[in-house]
């Protein structure tokens, strides 16, 4: 069995389609993203609202380097960017 078939410690990821942990791969997000989606995903069979003052935690600070990174815009940050992200920004411009 594929590990991406199975759960350690717990089932409150098996009602889903994907594990959070699979799409967040293959959108290729970041770490805070991924956890705001881990945490949201589960909080009706895990932490409750516990899951969800986590999820908005990782908001808050993305909302906060999002405001510092305004401030310091002068252009996107292709270097920092994934290269889907990046191909997505070329292809659209």
């Amino acid at each position: 069995m594929s590990a991406f078939h199975k759960q350690i410690g717990g089932d409150h990821y098996r009602y889903l389609d994907i594990s959070p942990f699979e799409f967040i791969q293959r959108n290729d997000l970041n770490y805070g993203v991924g956890n705001v989606i881990k945490y949201v995903c589960r909080y009706q069979l895990k932490g409750g609202i516990k899951d969800l003052e986590k999820a908005r935690h990782y908001l808050d600070m993305m909302i906060e380097l999002e405001i510092k990174n305004e401030l310091d815009f002068d252009g996107p940050d292709l270097e920092r960017m994934t290269s889907k992200k990046r191909s997505f920004l070329e292809e659209n411009e």
